[in-house]
């Protein structure tokens, strides 16, 4: 996941060795990145409230996916979908 500041992008962790895809443990706290995420794209008013999706890689074979048609600042884990590649 690249993650934009400034101007400036952070090297995403699947290209760090020994660091799994996300670079996280676990789903749910993949998921709450992502809620953040969410609430500051939609309040630096980088995206309207129901524009597009944003995703972030689970493991080798799944993503963690954010739900269209959804206000990014009010998403909620239970909104978010797991996509399994095969």
């Amino acid at each position: 996941m690249q993650i934009a500041r400034a101007n400036t992008w952070i090297e995403p962790t699947s290209r760090r060795k020994g660091v799994s895809p996300s670079g996280m443990k676990n789903k749910s706290e993949l998921a709450k990145i992502m809620l953040d995420i969410g609430k500051r794209v939609y309040h630096n008013g980088w995206v309207a409230s129901n524009d597009g999706n944003f995703s972030a890689v689970l493991d080798n074979n799944r993503v963690l996916v954010t739900p269209t048609r959804t206000n990014k600042a009010d998403m909620t884990e239970d909104m978010l979908t797991v996509v399994d590649f095969q």
